[in-house]
């Protein structure tokens, strides 16, 4: 083609036809430069089709570990739900069906699980760029502010669980085979009557409450990030 194209310049030369070999080497150079053009539009359509790729995968798994925040929420909400209320019924009755149960449940603690690879992945490459400021702000303030609320409540009160374990460990017998240990059943009733158990039940009951508050507030905080994410792949 290349051939093709100089034959036909050295014709119009060789013939002293300069007008029309003017007019060839400019038609010459607008097929270059529309022959660049095209190249750099389809080299520009690669790179937003990569960046379009990178972007999704990244909202992707994002949503994936917003989903598991999620679950982890309602399944410690349920967890903490049932400590609460058993607590609530004793607090009122002193009375309690099953000293077992009693025990494992007000030894029962949260131990929180942060779901953040992919967030922290994309903040240390900056591939968090790829996506407005409006989902980078949203993003960082649930990883960053509700996370670590969430977090230092935990840490927190870990004072407050070491009480319930010193408690279980040196104030309770050991625990039995079975649920009709006589032996065991009185041992607890009798210590579950004192001031220090209604008052150790009572903070850590306000305890109770206060993280399921927290855990409600930062699960409805994912819920919107997820809605919010799941839209932008849809656009």
């Amino acid at each position: 083609m290349i051939k093709f194209f100089r034959k036909i310049r050295y014709d119009f030369m060789e013939k002293n036809e300069t007008g029309k070999y003017l007019k060839y080497a400019i038609g010459e150079i607008i097929l270059v430069v529309i022959g660049i053009l095209i190249a750099l539009s389809i080299n520009n359509w690669n790179d937003e089709r990569k960046e379009t790729n990178s972007k999704k995968n990244i909202i992707v798994s994002l949503i994936s570990d917003l989903e598991k925040d999620i679950e982890s929420f309602k399944k410690n909400a349920i967890r903490n739900t049932k400590a609460i209320d058993y607590c609530n019924s004793f607090l009122k009755t002193g009375q309690i069906d099953s000293s077992l149960v009693f025990v494992n449940t007000i030894d029962s603690k949260y131990i929180f699980y942060p779901n953040n690879s992919k967030y922290k992945s994309i903040v240390s490459t900056n591939k968090i760029e790829i996506l407005d400021d409006s989902t980078i702000d949203k993003l960082t303030s649930y990883y960053e502010y509700d996370y670590s609320r969430l977090k230092s409540w935990v840490l927190d009160n870990e004072h407050g669980s070491k009480k319930i374990e010193e408690f279980v460990v040196e104030k309770l017998p050991k625990l039995p085979q079975s649920e009709i240990d006589k032996k065991f059943n009185e041992g607890v009733s009798k210590i579950l009557t004192t001031d220090e158990v209604y008052n150790l039940l009572s903070r850590r009951l306000d305890y109770r409450n206060s993280l399921n508050e927290l855990m409600k507030i930062t699960q409805k905080n994912a819920e919107k990030l997820v809605i919010e994410l799941k839209k932008i792949t849809k656009g």
